[in-house]
């Protein structure tokens, strides 16, 4: 089991919301080695621009942030990876109150809601990885998995049968 896990993805183009559900330490700190492995496996997430309230580089966050927040930019790395286009942006919310001991709420605006959903989905496999869980993704087969999904046809939703 990973310590991060998707519990729902609300997606339309141009507009993504991922219920994000950690099980275990919530902080990049509590994984040894996590900031490293993730700027060497993906050197251009110390490139991003991160809003955080003590004014930190990406590289200095990775080092000590919610995990879900690691998510995210590894998310957008991978859409602009894929070739997406325009302006990416994500915020990472929490409320623990109304959602529930470790559940975060992760929004990725400006990319189609197929290569965003590929790209969150990616980027889970990624932090399962960072956290011990999972076996190393590899970029390059992440990477055409997005970009497979920005040349999909996402088909239309078929009407169900009402019961009566």
């Amino acid at each position: 089991m990973s310590a991060v896990s998707l519990v729902s993805i609300t997606a339309s183009d141009g507009h993504l919301e991922a219920i994000v559900r950690v099980t275990g330490p919530l902080r990049t700190s509590a994984y040894p080695g996590l900031a490293d492995r993730a700027l060497s496996t993906l050197p251009t997430l110390a490139a991003h621009t991160c809003d955080n309230a003590n004014g930190r580089t990406p590289a200095d966050e990775l080092g000590d942030t919610e995990l879900p927040h690691v998510l995210e930019h590894v998310a957008l790395d991978l859409l602009h990876r894929a070739g997406v286009q325009g302006t990416l942006r994500g915020e990472t919310t929490w409320d623990f109150e109304r959602d529930g001991a470790g559940v975060f709420r992760v929004v990725l605006d400006g990319a189609d809601a197929m290569p965003a959903e590929a790209a969150v989905e990616s980027a889970a496999r990624f932090v399962g990885w960072l956290t011990g869980d999972l076996a190393r993704p590899e970029v390059v087969g992440q990477v055409a998995r997005v970009r497979k999904a920005r040349t999909a046809v996402r088909p239309e939703p078929q009407p169900r049968p009402r019961r009566t």
